[in-house]
């Protein structure tokens, strides 16, 4: 096989048992090139960007410059999820990553995929139960400038009671956009105290520190 698959792979960790996998594999002999690979893939655990995920399974197709890996089906302890990955290539080097992914996570355990300013800005809310999460965009392309490398869309919702910081809400839900150096949420809607409010919520790193506009 081409020196990309091994590329991709070392981004997945297993571990206990090793994956099964059944693939049909077609090489162009002659032109000592791959024409495809088709199969599919099952893992007791399996580890992506520090998402830990328990059974998993999902499907492969690779042609020369990418990489589907669609039909993945996941769980955690706190629900399940489904998606597709999608791996562009030149040569050896990956590309571009992108992502679509619908499931009922933690948002905590999305902090790999969604970048370290995301993870603080929700470390401080506490959910009953997980939200249901929309997931899309692309989280790595290597030919955009610094600091646009990652662009993805988020949508979650919880109609269970939550807290911030202590302060009690009724539920919650959000439509956001995700970069390198920002993220925005609007609509940001909540319940509280029997009613309802919607506002919008930005944060800008900059060299000299973050920007939060509500």
């Amino acid at each position: 096989l081409p020196d990309w698959w091994d590329n991709i792979w070392t981004q997945f960790r297993f571990s206990e048992k090793p994956p099964f996998g059944n693939y049909d594999i077609l090489v162009d002999t002659f032109g000592k090139r791959l024409v495809y690979i088709y199969g599919r893939a099952e893992a007791h655990t399996c580890t992506y960007s520090n998402l830990e995920m328990s059974r998993t399974r999902l499907k492969t197709y690779g042609v020369d410059g990418r990489l589907d890996i669609f039909d993945i089906e996941a769980d955690r302890p706190e629900g399940r999820g489904a998606g597709n990955l999608l791996f562009l290539y030149e040569g050896k080097q990956i590309t571009q990553r992108l992502v679509n992914l619908d499931a009922k996570f933690n948002l905590s355990a999305l902090s790999g995929l969604l970048g370290e300013d995301f993870s603080r800005a929700i470390e401080d809310f506490s959910l009953t139960n997980p939200p249901h999460l929309r997931l899309a965009g692309t989280l790595f392309d290597r030919n955009a400038p610094p600091g646009q490398q990652r662009d993805l869309q988020i949508r979650a919702e919880s109609r269970s009671p939550l807290k911030y910081r202590q302060l009690p809400f009724d539920w919650l839900s959000f439509d956001g956009r995700i970069s390198e150096n920002e993220f925005s949420f609007e609509p940001f809607r909540f319940g509280y105290a029997n009613g309802q409010a919607e506002g919008s919520l930005h944060l800008t790193r900059t060299s000299s520190g973050n920007r939060l506009f509500i």
